[in-house]
């Protein structure tokens, strides 16, 4: 008995997303093991902290590096560090803004429910735009002597060229801050952003594509703003007290880049291709693969089969194993090998397999 059973907690192969929500991803191997090794070990903690930073950014091509709890503790981070100046006796009074520069540009499209993390520090919110995208016209009137920094994802469609938002932002010196949680992979963006298009920092989470502790984050990117990052973390009294890491959280995360930079994203690809492989004769059904996300798209006519996609949504979560998938696209499903651990993507092959060959007409 497994402790999930001993828990009357029924456990499931996600392959539908890394949401917190549905577990995240799982843990490459070497980073189960370096956690449980730091388990075993005192040693002292800044000078833990300070290692693995310092080898993070080596590794990412980073000027600084930070571990965080989650991505959204680098959001709370590193909005505090730009409101605060990068000055660490002003970060001391945060949330209170009396003084400070406490607005945040952000894009009325493509949110992903920051806002709150975002708030934390005080920081007022000043949307650009509407939901079909931004022009440059509205971040230039947005920004005050009141703007802190702007905060965005990778561009998008109708959304301003990150390049073309960098040059403006520094230009009337406000900081800028990309989230990139769960753009990983490819590995590239975790140095693209920061050294090809100006990027103050770029905010990672651990637990989504890097294959990392499930509670962590990355803060990558210039060195005095990571620096006032870490300044108001754990275990400083600061805003970020609450958001302590331990000494498995750092090796695990140490451990997880390493594992990502040098081959696992090329094997969750690699997932992700024989999934698609395996589905390439079933009749009925159309198979396209997305690399570099490591996603499997399936689609099929309303005709071809007898069963709805919720019906198919619920015949993989049927028997052994339990599998969960995504909806995709009007019709389809969609599997995202990036969820998976060694050997689950057999299982979900096989079961995608079964689960179709019994829908055909």
């Amino acid at each position: 008995m497994d402790i999930y059973e001993e828990l009357g907690v029924t456990a499931y192969i996600n392959a539908n997303e890394w949401y917190t929500s549905q577990g995240g991803s799982m843990s490459a191997a070497p980073v189960i093991k370096a956690m449980a090794e730091a388990a075993y070990k005192n040693v002292n903690f800044s000078e833990l902290q300070g290692a693995v930073d310092d080898a993070i950014a080596r590794l990412t091509q980073n000027e600084s590096a930070c571990v965080t709890s989650s991505a959204t503790a680098g959001i709370v981070l590193s909005v505090g560090a730009f409101m605060a100046g990068l000055d660490a006796k002003k970060s001391e009074q945060l949330p209170d803004t009396d003084g400070l520069k406490d607005e945040v540009i952000m894009y009325a499209c493509g949110r992903f429910d920051e806002d709150p993390a975002v708030r934390i520090p005080g920081a007022r919110i000043v949307e650009i735009g509407d939901q079909s995208g931004a022009t440059m016209e509205d971040l230039q009137n947005a920004i005050t002597d009141r703007t802190a920094a702007v905060f965005t994802g990778p561009s998008g469609p109708n959304m301003i060229p990150l390049k073309e938002l960098t040059t403006v932002t520094h230009e009337r010196g406000v900081g800028i801050i990309v989230d990139i949680a769960w753009a990983l992979p490819p590995k590239e963006n975790l140095w693209r952003f920061t050294e090809e298009d100006g990027a103050d920092v770029v905010l990672v989470s651990g637990g989504k594509g890097l294959r990392g502790p499930q509670a962590s984050g990355l803060i990558l990117g210039r060195k005095a703003v990571v620096d006032a990052c870490r300044e108001m973390a754990s275990p400083n009294s600061r805003l970020g007290r609450p958001m302590k890491i331990g000494r498995e959280v750092l090796v695990g995360m140490y451990a997880a880049v390493k594992h990502f930079l040098n081959g696992g994203a090329e094997r969750t690809q690699q997932m992700a291709a024989y999934i698609a492989d395996a589905l390439q004769d079933v009749q009925g059904i159309t198979v396209k693969l997305d690399i570099p996300a490591s996603h499997v798209h399936i689609q099929w006519p309303r005709n071809k089969l007898k069963w709805s996609r919720d019906q198919i949504q619920e015949h993989m979560m049927a028997g052994e194993p339990v599998v969960k998938v995504r909806r995709s696209g009007p019709t389809g499903i969609r599997v995202n090998a990036g969820t998976l651990t060694e050997g689950q993507e057999i299982l979900v092959a096989e079961k995608l397999r079964d689960v179709f060959s019994d829908a055909l007409q």
